[in-house]
């Protein structure tokens, strides 16, 4: 008797590590950005999201939030998928997926792809420079 109440002491101890919630994180952009979530594991070891999923900037302000439970890790974007998900730009102002999206394309990937911001930083705006200007046609010229 005493040898099964040890048994199933080793077993409730293995059942309550084995499906408790831990946390993931991983870097995105050349470590620009930072995603946190939280998962569990299933009975046969699959991972599945348990919790809030949080974006975080370099700077330490939060970029995104949403919450996800019991979707397969992998199976859906851990940005956008999230359901009422809340969106920040870099300085903590409150944005609209859509302008968090354009600030993201804008700020953070051409950063990573050619190495520096397209925002000019002393006007916090794009440089109007960079404006296409039109070519001219041969039956523009008289």
């Amino acid at each position: 008797m005493k040898h099964l109440l040890l048994l199933t002491m080793a077993l409730c101890l293995f059942l309550g590590w084995w499906f408790q919630p831990f946390t993931i994180e991983e870097s995105m952009v050349d470590g620009a950005v930072t995603v946190r979530y939280r998962v569990r594991r299933s009975w046969n070891g699959t991972r599945h999201h348990y919790g809030p999923i949080r974006l975080f900037y370099k700077n330490g302000t939060m970029g995104a939030e949403s919450s996800l439970f019991g979707v397969k890790v992998g199976d859906v974007d851990l940005v956008t998928g999230g359901v009422s998900t809340q969106y920040w730009k870099d300085d903590g102002t409150s944005a609209s997926f859509e302008e968090w999206s354009e600030f993201m394309s804008l700020e953070y990937f051409p950063t990573q792809m050619i190495g520096e911001s397209l925002r000019d930083p002393r006007a916090g705006h794009l440089p109007t420079s960079n404006k296409l200007t039109p070519t001219p046609t041969p039956t523009d010229n008289p």
